[in-house]
């Protein structure tokens, strides 16, 4: 009896069997990767946005010719900086953090898809020192969804005196 080439149907189930394995655990490695990466580019979201929201808000304090703020040791929600004449308040509208500057419309320092939480400032001067202020909020990744990848937020907290 001649030798026909050829697999035989165990061969050919484990060659597939083995393929199939190697398929899946290739395709579990790209979601992994992908779920890192989405991970990322959430936690890059709020820190850029909170570290640009802070910055802006010390260098306003920073350059204020005056300040409306609560009594020494004293916290508010909002805070008023007065620049040549120009109030600019800050504050929170819808969980998104607002500034209004004199009488025009205010504008979202945050996007829509950030959750500003626990805005405060607070007066850390004593009666015969400048106004120093603390600022400090939290901010989350809007979670729309229930993925653990949109879990993430951050506080933030930083000091400015006027000058």
């Amino acid at each position: 009896m001649r030798h026909r080439p050829g697999f035989t149907l165990i061969e050919l189930v484990f060659y597939l069997s083995i393929a199939a394995i190697m398929l899946l655990s290739i395709a579990g490695l790209f979601g992994v990767i992908s779920e890192m990466r989405l991970r990322q580019q959430v936690a890059l979201t709020v820190e850029e946005e909170g570290r640009q929201v802070l910055d802006y808000i010390l260098q306003t304090i920073r350059n204020a010719n005056s300040l409306n703020i609560p009594l020494p040791n004293n916290t508010s929600p909002s805070l008023s900086a007065s620049i040549n004449g120009v109030s600019n308040l800050f504050d929170l509208s819808n969980n998104r953090l607002r500034l209004t500057e004199g009488v025009s419309q205010p504008i979202f320092l945050t996007s829509g898809q950030i959750v500003v939480s626990n805005l405060t400032f607070q007066n850390l001067a004593n009666s015969s020192t400048k106004d120093n202020i603390r600022v400090q909020f939290e901010l989350t990744y809007l979670n729309a969804t229930s993925r653990s990848a949109y879990d993430y937020g951050k506080i933030f907290i930083g000091t400015a005196q006027r000058r």
